[in-house]
């Protein structure tokens, strides 16, 4: 029997999750609160990562300019940027 790895979908089972309830830390006893985890290959997780990586990328960019082109600070770009 074998199995193709590349007929593996974990980005469905990823985006669909599951229910964790949580327990209380002293008691031991369910608090009927319920939090759903995603996988990290789901849809959501993965633009939360590429948004953070851009964001994380942007912000690099800027220091960098900042120092060659000794510029204003940091601060001041941001607003001349977010200004256009």
């Amino acid at each position: 029997m074998s199995f193709d790895l590349a007929e593996l979908d974990t980005i469905s089972a990823c985006d669909k999750g599951f229910e964790l309830e949580l327990i209380h830390p002293k008691l031991k006893t369910p608090m009927g609160w319920f939090v759903n985890i995603l996988g990290s290959d789901s849809t959501e997780f993965r633009n939360f990562t590429r948004a953070r990586g851009n964001e994380n990328i942007r912000k690099i960019l800027l220091k960098n300019v900042a120092k060659t082109l000794k510029l204003a600070p940091l601060k001041k770009l941001k607003q001349r940027i977010s200004n256009c």
